[in-house]
């Protein structure tokens, strides 16, 4: 049995690129608060291949560079250790950035959330969120990046849903900043109601009135309510179709306005105008947008 203190332990996802790994400025732009330079030898042998491109690589297999860090984000990381929070790394330099980049940010190995690969399609925050999503049952989630899209964060949720979406936040931080003072002070802020029983309660509060206020407008904007049916749908349709906001949107849509009775030349006319190569066959995609009955449903809201 899990323990019960777990629902008020918190894990903090962080990325390295774009957060403790900062992207050179603009030219003639200051340099970001905190920011500090470090030499790194990077070996080709341990080098990640899925989401990045091969560097210049000497005659010995090395990429010898300097890279630009985060010192308020790596203070940020070793203050959530020291405070015995869980922190692991969602980064597409899985186990990498252990063997390269922890030690120029003063940081001990960490575990890794983010292993494996995914079809090229895939956008870096998908598959990142397809990997994560179901880690970490019955805990607070904080996912620290520079890029989420919105279909990963709708693929994250549905993972942790019935319980556990309100308990699940993404922080944006500048690619060319890292993490600044007033990151911490809000990523803090967050952590601090998440680890109470109160101030869990005011999350999710503030996490409804969030979602009637979207209801509201898609409503008024679309004539179709996005209520828990919709993310249903949008999210299995995501799953199989890849992160495309538009067509995944659209055909959620087409499947709450026509509860189970969409035409499969409805479904074909949207293929065809924004369908990826890799679209599985109409009929597959008609399952996919039954709308899932009020009984199931209830029964989601029951699982452990």
């Amino acid at each position: 049995m899990r323990d019960s203190h777990e629902k008020y332990s918190p894990v903090v996802a962080v990325d390295i690129d774009g957060v403790l790994r900062v992207d050179p400025p603009d030219p003639g732009a200051p340099p970001g608060e905190g920011v500090y330079r470090r030499r790194v030898t990077v070996r080709r042998d341990g080098y990640p291949t899925f989401k990045h491109r091969e560097p210049d690589w000497d005659t010995r297999g090395r990429w010898i560079s300097t890279h630009r860090f985060s010192g308020i984000g790596a203070d940020w990381v070793r203050s959530l250790l020291d405070r015995s929070i869980t922190v692991v790394f969602a980064t597409t330099w899985q186990e990498a950035a252990n063997r390269h980049l922890t030690r120029p940010l003063g940081l001990p190995a960490l575990p890794v959330a983010t292993t494996g690969s995914g079809p090229d399609y895939w956008t870096a925050s998908f598959w990142k969120a397809m990997t994560m999503g179901p880690q970490f049952p019955g805990r607070p989630l904080l996912w620290v990046d520079d890029q989420v899209g919105a279909d990963a964060l709708q693929i994250i949720e549905d993972d942790r849903r019935p319980l556990h979406s309100s308990l699940t936040h993404w922080h944006c931080v500048r690619g060319d900043a890292g993490i600044t003072p007033d990151d911490v002070a809000e990523l803090n802020h967050w952590l601090a109601l998440a680890t109470t029983c109160d101030g869990q309660r005011e999350l999710r509060r503030e996490r409804d009135r969030l979602d009637q206020r979207r209801q509201l407008v898609t409503l008024e904007r679309t004539g179709v309510a996005r209520d828990d049916r919709w993310n249903a749908i949008h999210a299995r349709l995501l799953r199989v179709l890849g992160p495309d906001q538009i067509i995944t949107e659209i055909l959620a849509d087409l499947a709450i306005a026509s509860p189970n009775h969409v035409e499969a030349t409805e479904v074909d006319k949207v293929v065809a105008w924004r369908g990826p190569a890799h679209t599985p066959p109409t009929e597959v995609l008609l399952e996919l947008m039954r709308i899932v009955l009020p009984e199931d449903l209830e029964q989601a809201r029951k699982r452990p």
